[in-house]
């Protein structure tokens, strides 16, 4: 019994160390090369100045705030894909298949990443519906509180549950408050960014609420 209670005492004075699990992302290693991050950058550049490339506007509404970094995930995520199949074919010793399957499965899987912004804004449509939804039926109940309809912007701008109006709303705040224009031009400027036929109808309905003076 005395040798039971000096163990379980011996046990309960000597306390783990545990080391916290670190995660390694593939861009801070391959991101930190010269020639990857190079390339990377033009693409980058280059797909965000093309007009059938989805912009940085629609890397936002995806929820990419980083578009470099995605487009590094992407060049290497299409690169392993080559390498893959062409070590697949290469070991039946079909060099020339190898290639030709290596760039085409690599060409799909890289515009399959680039073009992710504008099919996630194509299939969660649905999705979107709801966020304005809430949006609208959050600001109307806060405007019934007796608070402004700036400050009404404001809460849903500081809370990121509400996707995509969040991230608009932002953007509005920082040209009121960054860019010095009023609420009422922040929220034009809004209506020529925005890509969302419902954020526009939203916009559309606050205007007209502000110049009747309702808010």
């Amino acid at each position: 019994k005395r040798f039971k209670e000096l163990l379980t005492e011996s046990f309960e004075d000597y306390e783990i160390q545990r080391e916290p699990m670190t995660t390694v992302d593939v861009v801070d290693i391959f991101g930190d090369v010269d020639l990857i991050d190079k390339y990377s950058k033009s693409v980058a550049y280059y797909i965000d100045k093309t007009k059938f490339f989805p912009d940085k506007r629609d890397f936002q509404y995806a929820g990419i705030d980083n578009e470099r970094k995605f487009i590094t995930k992407v060049m290497i995520t299409s690169t392993s894909v080559f390498a893959f199949m062409f070590l697949l074919n290469l070991v039946s010793g079909d060099v020339l298949g190898g290639i030709t399957q290596g760039l085409m499965f690599s060409l799909m899987t890289f515009l399959a990443g680039v073009y992710y912004p504008k099919l996630k804004l194509l299939f969660f449509r649905g999705e979107i519906k709801l966020q304005v939804l809430f949006t609208m039926l959050y600001i109307i109940a806060t405007i019934r509180s007796g608070m402004s309809l700036q400050e009404a912007i404001e809460g849903v701008a500081r809370n990121k549950e509400f996707g995509i109006p969040s991230m608009e709303f932002r953007t509005i705040l920082r040209d009121i408050n960054i860019g010095g224009f009023s609420f009422q031009e922040a929220i034009e400027r809004a209506i020529e960014r925005t890509k969302i036929p419902l954020m526009e109808t939203l916009y559309q309905q606050l205007l007209i609420a502000l110049n009747k003076g309702n808010v």
